[in-house]
């Protein structure tokens, strides 16, 4: 339905640039798509043991996500049949920064989860608590990539509109 209601406000030959996450391979479960989410779990959970936050709210609370694979990107876009995939890449992103300038890579992935998620969590939670729950989903990212090396994969998808 995205690609349709897109198609209606894309101009013919018209291009649409899109930035996903995604997986590598065919098996929707594995580390590097569930590892992020976890560790906002936990920043949760934290808040919670601090009594910051109602264990209720943290039970209740359900943010479904889903990083498709190349081929399916691929597939739903030929399915719908709107637009012509004129480019799709895979990034592996690297989680090494903080020596030049001072940000952790910890820091960087929770601004980006907060630009995304940010106003769901706090509709949900209260906006008082986000920049406590982010301070320490930013630690603790940082305190798993410094045991392991996780490296999310993300999509540059380039659709141009059919005629």
């Amino acid at each position: 339905m995205f690609l349709r209601f897109r198609s209606k406000e894309v101009v013919s030959t018209g291009r649409m640039v899109l930035i996903l996450l995604g997986r590598e391979g065919p098996n929707p479960v594995g580390r590097r798509n569930s590892f992020f989410c976890e560790l906002l779990a936990r920043s949760i959970a934290d808040l919670v043991a601090q009594g910051e936050t109602e264990q209720e709210k943290l039970d209740s609370y359900e943010n479904h996500f889903y990083a498709p694979s190349a081929a399916e990107i691929e597939g739903e876009v030929n399915k719908e049949g709107s637009f012509e995939l004129e480019k799709l890449e895979m990034i592996e992103v690297a989680n090494k920064w903080g020596k030049e300038d001072g940000i952790s890579a910890g820091l960087v992935f929770a601004k980006t989860v907060r630009a995304s998620q940010g106003s769901m969590l706090a509709q949900h939670f209260g906006e008082a608590i986000l920049d406590k729950m982010f301070d320490t989903y930013a630690r603790l990212i940082d305190e798993e990539l410094a045991k392991e090396d996780i490296r999310p994969i993300t999509f540059v998808v380039v659709l141009k509109r059919k005629l």
